[in-house]
C-alpha cells in the first residue's frame, strides 16, 4: 500500500500524542509510505528514510504548488491513496483522486477550514469559503478517519456515515509515568491547558475553588498553561489566595510528575461546540496516570468517562456542582482509590497502536 500524506504541519517530539503525529509514527513503518509537507517542516515520528517532499514557498501555498507539481508530472498514478488533513490542503486530495491516485482519505482530527480563526470579519469569510469548497470536494472521498463527535460542526459537511471510520483519541500509553497508589499528603486540585481560553471554563472553577478553600484550608489549586490577557478575568476570584500557583508551561515529564502529585484533575470546559465535540488527550493523560477526574458534563466526556466509576462529571457551567463534586473527592480516601483503579483500566481503551493498526486495515480495505 502506497500512501501519499498531504499536510503543512510540523511535528516535534511534543507532539507525540496528538493524531498526525502518532498516524505518521505508525504508517511510515507498516505501509510505503512518504510526505508532501510544507518548506522546513520536521516529522519527527516518521521512520527513518521516509521520503519527505517539501514545498518550495512556505506554508499551504508551498504545499498547494508543489503538489500540482506532482499532478503535471503525472505523480499520482504512483499512489494507491492520498491521506491529507482537514485543510484547504483537500483541494489536492480531490485532485489527487481525480489525477489517478486510487483512493482519498481524509484525517478529521478538527472541524475541516478550523484554520481561519479570530473575530475579523475577513476570517469569517475565508472560513465560510473554505468550508464551502471542502463540503464539495468532500464528495469523492472514499474513508474520513473522524476522531472528533461527528454529530456537532461536522454534521454540517454532511459525510455518510458509511464513509466514516470513527474514532476516540488515543495515548501512547507506554510513555506514561507507571501509575501509583501513593498520594500526597496535601490536597491539590489540578488544572491543564496548553493555552486557557475563556470556553475552558477558569472562571467556573476559580469560583468552585475559592468555595471549597473556604471550607478545607491548606487545598491547593495548581494551573498549567498559559492564560491570555483576556482570560485573566475569569481568574479574578484566585487572587491572594496563599494555595494557587500559575505555571506557564512544564516539559512532558515534568508535567506527568506534577499530574502524579496531584490530588484530582479537573476539566472545567463549558458546553460550545468547540469542545463538547473533542476527546480531551489529557483526560485519557490523567486516567492513565490513575488520578481522579472530575470533568464537565458535556458530550466528549460523556464519551470517555463512566460518570460515578472512571470519574465525576458535574454540570456545565455550574461551579456549585463542581465544588460539590470536589468537596466529594477531596474528602473520601476510598473514593479516590476506587475512581482511580477504574481509570487505569478505561485508560487501556485509548492506546494509539491499537486506534492507528485498525486505521491501516481500514486504508488497506480500500484496495
Amino acid at each position: 500500500m502506497k500512501v501519499l500524506f498531504i499536510t503543512a504541519i510540523s511535528q516535534s517530539a511534543s507532539h507525540r500524542n496528538l493524531n498526525h503525529f502518532q498516524h505518521v509514527h505508525h504508517l511510515s513503518r507498516k505501509a510505503d509510505f512518504s510526505i508532501l509537507g510544507a518548506k522546513g517542516s520536521a516529522f519527527a515520528a516518521a521512520r527513518p528514510g521516509t521520503p519527505v517532499f517539501r514545498g518550495r514557498l512556505p506554508g499551504k501555498l508551498g504545499v498547494m504548488l508543489e503538489g500540482i507539481g506532482f499532478l503535471l508530472a503525472g505523480r499520482a498514478k504512483d499512489y494507491d491513496i492520498v491521506l491529507t488533513d482537514p485543510s484547504l490542503l483537500g483541494i489536492l486530495g480531490w485532485l489527487f483522486k481525480h489525477g489517478g491516485t486510487r483512493r482519498w482519505v481524509v484525517d478529521v482530527w478538527d472541524i475541516p477550514g478550523r484554520y481561519a480563526q479570530g473575530r475579523h470579519w475577513l476570517n469569517g469569510i475565508r472560513r465560510g469559503a473554505a468550508r464551502w469548497i471542502l463540503r464539495r470536494i468532500y464528495r469523492a472521498a472514499d474513508l474520513f478517519v473522524v476522531s472528533i463527535l461527528p454529530e456537532f460542526e461536522l454534521a454540517a459537511f454532511r459525510i455518510p456515515a458509511d464513509k466514516m471510520l470513527r474514532c476516540k483519541n488515543a495515548i501512547w500509553l507506554e510513555d506514561m509515568l507507571p501509575p501509583s497508589d501513593a498520594e500526597s499528603p496535601e490536597l491539590t486540585v489540578l488544572c491543564m491547558r496548553s493555552v486557557h481560553t475563556k470556553p475552558m471554563g477558569l472562571d467556573t472553577l476559580a469560583a468552585a475553588y475559592a468555595e471549597i478553600a473556604d471550607e478545607m484550608p491548606g487545598i491547593g489549586l495548581v494551573l498549567i498553561g498559559r492564560i491570555p490577557e483576556h482570560v485573566e478575568g475569569q481568574v479574578t476570584p484566585l487572587r491572594n489566595r496563599p494555595g494557587v500557583r500559575r505555571i506557564e508551561h512544564l516539559e512532558h515529564d515534568a508535567l506527568q510528575r506534577a499530574i502524579a502529585a496531584s490530588t484530582v484533575c479537573v476539566i472545567p470546559f463549558h458546553d460550545v461546540d468547540d469542545l463538547r465535540q473533542t476527546y480531551p488527550v489529557k483526560v485519557l493523560e490523567y486516567m492513565a496516570l490513575g488520578k481522579p477526574i472530575v470533568a464537565s458534563g458535556i458530550a466528549g466526556m460523556r464519551q470517555m468517562i463512566a460518570d460515578g466509576q472512571s470519574g465525576l462529571l458535574y454540570k456545565p457551567g455550574d461551579a456549585k456542582d463542581l465544588a460539590a463534586k470536589l468537596r466529594l473527592v477531596c474528602g473520601d480516601p476510598a473514593l479516590r482509590r476506587r475512581l482511580s483503579a477504574n481509570a487505569r483500566r478505561a485508560a487501556e481503551a485509548f492506546d494509539c497502536n491499537i486506534k492507528n493498526e485498525t486505521i491501516r486495515k481500514a486504508m488497506e480495505k480500500l484496495l
